[in-house]
This record gives structure tokens, C-alpha cells and sequence, in this order.
């Protein structure tokens, strides 16, 4: 196991418990290996004291765990504001360190696929200017959840009588991240039916997820179906559910249904499939950019190594990126101009060669060794490793990425598998999630 994740598997849980038996509520306590300090997250504010009582309790369990742990800072932080309102039971402040620090994963991206992804997009776009809520459920709608708040977003900063903040209340008054209906997280549809009930007015949403099944939808459907009945509503509400899927289950048919609550307001839903050839994004958490953690029910920000091709139909290479954070490298795919025919015409394309990928690769190694230096020469200084294991990985820290360099591409993602094929290119080769 790759010491940062030992330490944080080790160190998290029992730090958090030690600030929760002092503040009463959900906390979580992180490492940051960036600084050098302690971070707590709190989703409540305060009472007078307490944070210092908190303080006291997380340093004291770390000294137990760690007998050679120096004290440092414990920052006290709410959790950072996304564009949208997030009903996740619990939303960490930081951005993770490397998932596997050394290992680069690569995708060879179609060109065709992410514009049938970035169109199906553009169709939700559309609906959600005609609704009053978007609502999404996690891991698969994160992704696309974060670039139709974000375009909303940066249109309302622009306007003069609109400032930052403003417009950040504004969209999260708008879109609503969930939990995943089929987490083992148990509050998960329950969270979603209490907001649905607590809206004041006449709604008109637009609720949508992404997979290759449908089936995230149809669970949407079914949950309305069984609960409005049951309960009572503040307001009619006009429901739009789409499904966007890359697979051909005969159950991903449109439908309508139309009930009423118990105290006669009504509840009209209509579900529909946008079909594209492949949903990039789905059961990949490294181009999502979290990794889901059904039980706990939240979200963990996720940051890792990655090389994109940009291939076209006729499989040639017309763009590499390299990227330490490949979740910003997706992000910016389906966001940012890409160029049409002409672009990919022009001259100059023959300098994309296998040796002008492994300097990228080489120099994104060397870009990610230098960080994970700095992080464990942070955890040695407060304590977290004794000297002796600090001299060691330091000592094999250079072999494992000259070996990752060696072995490229020994990790790359199928998107028709929807895996990480981990081994040379054989019918030997291990396939892992991603």
C-alpha cells in the first residue's frame, strides 16, 4: 500500500472520532501533506470554545498514534462552496493526494464520442433553462452536474449587478447533487424526498444521470411513483427525467406518469433516453474527479496522473495531454474548443510520435515525484513517519517512478471494458476497476 493512503486509512478515521466526541455533530480531520498541518471540516458552526477543545482532542489522539508526533496547526475550515447544493452527508474540504502516486493511467479518447457526449450536454443545457431545479445523483451525474452549474455561473459573475457570491447562492439554489440511489449510504432516498417536499412553490425540475442502463433513472421514476402517493407536497411539481446511456437495455423507453400527494398537489413525470455512443465519464472516478464512498455517503476529492490521446475514428492520434490532475484534463475536453476538420488536417500532426508522448509521460513523472517529496519530507516534520521509514521511501522513492517510466502504458483504460487494464497488452493482463 502506498504510504500516503496507509497513513490516511490509518490516521483519519480515529482523528475525526476524537473531534466528534468533542463537537457532537459529523466531522472529518485530513492530512494535509501540502503544508504540513491538520485539517478539520466542520458542516456546523462553532459554539464559543469549542474549537479549541477540538483542537486539543485531535493533537492528543495523534500523539497516541504517533508517539513521535510533533504538534502543528489544526485548521478549522467549512467545507469549500460548489456551484450547486450538494445533500451529500458529508463533503471533505481538500484535494486528495495521488490515488497511486506513481502509476500513470491512459485513455485513448475518440473524438466522436466526447462531441455525442458534449451534444447530449448541451440538449440537458436547453432543459434546464426551462426548469426551476436540476437535480442530479452521484458518482455519475457529478461530473456533468459541475459544468451545467459552472456555465451558469460564470454567465451570472459577468453581469455587473451580480458579484461572486451572488451568483454562487444562485445556482445552488438551482442544482442539487444526491447521493446515489442504490448506495449503501441509508439516508440516500429519504434525503431526496425530504428536499422534494420541502419546496414551498410550483416546481418545474429537470432531473437526469448518466450509465449505460438507464437504470438510475427508472429508479427515479419508481421512488416518485411510490412515495408522492404517501406523503404530502407543498406545491405541483413537473418533473423531467433524462437519462443519458451508452448501453441498449430494452427498459430505456420513454414514459409518463402522472399521481397526486396525499393532500391533493400534483406530480406529472416524464422520462426520456438521450442515447450516445459512450458515457466517457461513467465508472471512471479518476476523469470524474471523486471517488464514492456509498457507505459513508459522500464524495472524496480525487486527484491522479493520466495521459489522454485524442484519437479520431480512423484511430489517429491528433492530441496528448499529460496531466497530473486528469480530471481537469476531461473537464477541459468537454468545456473548452477543440477544433473542427481543418484543425485536424493541418500540417504538423506527425510530431505526435511515441517519443514525444514518454517526454510528456517523463516529465509528468518527474513533475509528481517532486510533489510527493514535498508531502512525505511534510509528514516526517510533523511526526506522522519516524525517521527511519522517511529515509526508506525516500530511498525507493526514485526506482518506482523509473519503473512506472519503463513499464508505460502498463495502465490503461477500455472504455467499452470500463477498466483499467493493469499488464502488458495480452490476453494475460489484469483488468481493475477505475
Amino acid at each position: 500500500m502506498h504510504w500516503i493512503r496507509a497513513l490516511d486509512e490509518e490516521l483519519v478515521s480515529p482523528l475525526s472520532e476524537a473531534a466528534q466526541e468533542i463537537l457532537g455533530f459529523p466531522c472529518r480531520c485530513e492530512l494535509d501533506l501540502l503544508n504540513g498541518y491538520l485539517r478539520l471540516v466542520v458542516t456546523e458552526a462553532l459554539p464559543p470554545g469549542a474549537d479549541s477543545h477540538a483542537r486539543q482532542a485531535v493533537l492528543a489522539r495523534a500523539k497516541q498514534l504517533r508517539p513521535q508526533f510533533s504538534n502543528c496547526g489544526v485548521d478549522i475550515t467549512r467545507p469549500k462552496q460548489a456551484p450547486y447544493t450538494s445533500h451529500l452527508a458529508a463533503f471533505p474540504q481538500s484535494i486528495r493526494p495521488f490515488d497511486i502516486t506513481s502509476a500513470v493511467t491512459t485513455f485513448n479518447l475518440r473524438l466522436s464520442h466526447l462531441f455525442a457526449f458534449r451534444d447530449a450536454e448541451a440538449s440537458l443545457a436547453a432543459r434546464a433553462e426551462r426548469a426551476s431545479h436540476i437535480v442530479s445523483f452521484a458518482l455519475g451525474g457529478v461530473s456533468t452536474l459541475t459544468r451545467l452549474s459552472l456555465q451558469e455561473w460564470d454567465a451570472l459573475a459577468l453581469n455587473p449587478i451580480r458579484d461572486g457570491v451572488a451568483a454562487i447562492d444562485l445556482t445552488r439554489e438551482r442544482y442539487h447533487l444526491f447521493a446515489g440511489l442504490n448506495w449503501r449510504f441509508t439516508d440516500a432516498a429519504a434525503s431526496f424526498l425530504r428536499w422534494l417536499r420541502s419546496l414551498s412553490v410550483d416546481a418545474k425540475m429537470l432531473i437526469f444521470d448518466t450509465g449505460t442502463a438507464g437504470n438510475a433513472a427508472r429508479r427515479v421514476l419508481n421512488l416518485l411513483q411510490e412515495y408522492v402517493p404517501a406523503g404530502d407536497l407543498a406545491g405541483n411539481i413537473d418533473i423531467a427525467i433524462v437519462g443519458v446511456v451508452d448501453g441498449d437495455d430494452p427498459r430505456s423507453v420513454p414514459g409518463h406518469w402522472k399521481g397526486a400527494s396525499r393532500n391533493g398537489r400534483s406530480c406529472e413525470v416524464m422520462i426520456e433516453y438521450l442515447r450516445i455512443p459512450n458515457v466517457l465519464s461513467e465508472d471512471f472516478q479518476r476523469l470524474v474527479g471523486h471517488k464514492r464512498l456509498s457507505k459513508l455517503g459522500y464524495l472524496l476529492p480525487l486527484r491522479d496522473l493520466g495521459v489522454a490521446r485524442l484519437v479520431d475514428d480512423d484511430g489517429r492520434v491528433v492530441q496528448i495531454t499529460g496531466s497530473d490532475n486528469i480530471a481537469n484534463v476531461f473537464q477541459a475536453y468537454m468545456t473548452n474548443a477543440i477544433g473542427g476538420p481543418a484543425r485536424l488536417a493541418r500540417t504538423g500532426r506527425e510530431v505526435l510520435t511515441e517519443d514525444v508522448e514518454r517526454a510528456i509521460v517523463e516529465q509528468l513523472l518527474e513533475t509528481a515525484m517532486t510533489a510527493e517529496a514535498d508531502q512525505l519530507h511534510q509528514a516526517h516534520a510533523i511526526g506522522l513517519l519516524t525517521a527511519q521509514d522517511y529515509a526508506q521511501i525516500l530511498a525507493d522513492m526514485p526506482k518506482r517512478y523509473e519503473d512506472e517510466f519503463a513499464a508505460y502504458p502498463s495502465h490503461v483504460w477500455s472504455f467499452e471494458a470500463k477498466k483499467v487494464r493493469v499488464g502488458p497488452d495480452s490476453r494475460d493482463a489484469e483488468w481493475v476497476a477505475g
